[in-house]
């Protein structure tokens, strides 16, 4: 495996040529020469080959491998565990070692360009999750310039929201503009992925300059969504979801809202609070127009960009009426109109969504739960005999219900 055909030739011979009790020796030689291979140009390719394609047991043992090597250097414990996190919760020295050893390896990924490959990468999240500060800017030094190798596994993207929480100003500037290059824009891409929407909103919940994450970031999906040049927009349309909404988890896996939520020896100097709500507002004053222009041209079809509709409303109706009313009375009049069976069953899903909200979270006069009333009052059997009963039957059960009582007397 000293060069690439070396690679080549063992990667054809262990999965075309060898047998079980072959490739089982194999895998003995590389786990005992872990130290050696892992930052090794070519065997790294082999040991990539292997993390990939083996399964869940030759893995967990491949990188017990690497800590074993370590663990076996250090004098002053007889634990016998295999775990590597308990023995360093038992054992701070035995961590204290361990890190200093690791330290030397991440940097050799990093210089090497080695973090492209997703057993680094579990080594590198390893790394950073368990490092000081000043042992994760040190990484930061060579790291920031080609972090984005790093998305291609959930891990080397956990990895990366921890390395943007700690970078320092100058260092972000430089990670965000690398999304934009001169022939491409990296955003594109990211925003037809899970894993690049999730960094893409850990951007904009960090970064203190919400102007420059906004653009390069917000603007461009807007773009995008607006070209309707994302065939299946699913990442994207969460995405912008998560960006207004009120319940992240809704759109986001419990592993990926605690990478994103991740603030220890953060950089950053404004609150999360204002941070976000510069960036909301950004988003909100951009896509209100979209969505006029949509609801007008198309209607309720789409039941994905009607989410993202509920999330904008949800938001709206908590201390933005007066701002948007002209949207909100937009919205009620082409409900209004609609003759579509199909596409009542989503308004009426969004009518209720959004009263929900409101009267969760406004004290004051429930000015979008009036005019659901009132439309209500327009047409009582265009609601009664749907799915539009359960808007109904949720304003029934409000403080609004005597506004609407009255009009089911004759039924």
């Amino acid at each position: 495996m000293a060069d690439k055909y070396g690679r080549f030739l063992v990667k054809k011979l262990y999965d075309k040529a060898f047998d079980s009790l072959e490739k089982k020796a194999v895998q003995e030689h590389i786990f005992s020469n872990m130290e050696k291979y892992m930052v090794h140009m070519h065997a790294t390719e082999l040991l990539e080959h292997l993390y990939t394609t083996e399964k869940l047991q030759v893995k967990n043992k491949m990188f017990e491998s690497i800590f074993g090597a370590k663990l076996k250097f250090i004098q002053d414990t007889e634990s016998k565990e295999t775990d590597v996190n308990k023995v360093f919760a038992d054992h701070p020295l035995v961590k204290e070692q361990v890190m200093k050893r690791l330290a030397d390896q991440v940097d050799t990924f990093v210089v090497k360009g080695l973090i492209r490959l997703t057993f680094i990468q579990k080594i590198v999240l390893f790394y950073v999750k368990s490092a000081t500060q000043y042992e994760i800017e040190r990484v930061l030094d060579e790291a920031h310039k080609n972090y984005l190798a790093l998305l291609g596994s959930r891990d080397g993207l956990y990895a990366a929201c921890i390395l943007f929480t700690v970078a320092n100003p100058k260092q972000r500037k430089h990670m965000v503009k690398q999304l934009k290059t001169e022939t491409e824009n990296l955003v594109d891409n990211m925003l037809t992925t899970h894993m690049g929407t999730v960094f893409l909103l850990k951007i904009l919940l960090t970064m203190d300059d919400t102007k420059l994450s906004c653009k390069t970031i917000i603007d461009r999906a807007l773009e995008l969504l607006s070209q309707e040049s994302i065939v299946d927009g699913t990442a994207l349309i969460h995405f912008l979801c998560g960006i207004c909404a009120s319940n992240i988890k809704k759109y986001f896996a419990a592993e990926d809202y605690e990478f994103l939520n991740y603030s220890q020896y953060t950089s950053s100097k404004k609150g999360p609070e204002l941070r976000k709500q510069e960036v909301v507002e950004h988003f909100i004053g951009r896509m209100v127009p979209l969505l006029q222009a949509y609801i007008a041209s198309t209607g309720f079809s789409d039941r994905k960009f009607c989410q993202l509709i509920t999330e904008v409303l949800c938001y709206i109706v908590k201390g933005h009426i007066v701002e948007y009313e002209e949207f909100i009375d937009g919205f009620i009049e082409a409900a209004k109109a609609n003759t579509d069976p199909a596409q009542d069953d989503i308004i009426f899903k969004i009518l209720k969504d959004v009263m929900k909200e409101e009267e969760e979270n406004v004290k004051e006069e429930k000015v979008f739960g009036k005019k659901v009333c009132e439309l209500i009052k327009q047409d009582v059997f265009r609601f009664i005999k749907g799915k539009g009963v359960f808007t109904v039957c949720h304003i029934l059960k409000s403080d609004l219900k005597s506004s609407v009582r009255p009009s089911f007397s004759h039924i």
